[in-house]
């Protein structure tokens, strides 16, 4: 082949090696009727890992629910609708000993606050200190009448600081 021995045998068997058959392979039977046979073997293989899987969810799920995991053999069912049958047979079925059912109680109240207690002074504080505008005055409905009835750039400075404006128009308007 070559003289850098990149064969399959380095030196001078490479061109022994090149004229020799590859070894054979184990004859299978490769008619319609295995692959047929092997298939039906496999879906049937897969299927079984397939409920061996399910029945291992639902069993879990049925222990997270406080069942014993032995009573999920009753259930024959999709294991994404266990809930759904417990809560129609949950009255058949005991509980394991020494698990107390979690009774969940929703919430009263306002939801606690995650800011802290020194947080929530800062802020009141800074509520109502505010940042030196005045509230405005009136209803909104006053507010764009006496901004409409401004003639005057001044005129509108003037009705918009009485309503809580801090700005300046000067160079918006010439």
């Amino acid at each position: 082949m070559s003289e850098y021995g990149f064969g399959y045998y380095d030196g001078e068997d490479t061109e022994a090696a090149e004229q020799a058959p590859p070894p054979a392979a184990p004859q299978q039977e490769q008619s319609p009727k295995w692959f047929r046979d092997y298939m039906k073997k496999s879906q049937s293989e897969l299927k079984e890992l397939r409920d061996k899987l399910a029945a291992k969810e639902v069993a879990e799920q049925f222990q997270a629910k406080g069942y014993d995991p032995a009573a999920a053999a009753l259930y024959q069912g999709d294991p994404a609708k266990v809930d759904d049958w417990l809560t129609a047979h949950a009255a058949l079925l005991a509980k394991r000993p020494g698990v107390e059912e979690e009774i969940v109680t929703p919430p009263t109240g306002a939801p606690a606050s995650t800011v802290s207690a020194e947080h929530q002074e800062q802020l009141q504080r800074m509520q109502s200190a505010g940042d030196g505008a005045a509230a405005p005055q009136g209803s909104e409905a006053e507010l764009v009448a006496a901004m409409k009835a401004a003639k005057t750039v001044e005129d509108f400075e003037a009705v918009a600081k009485a309503n809580g404006w801090n700005y300046t128009t000067d160079g918006l308007f010439g």
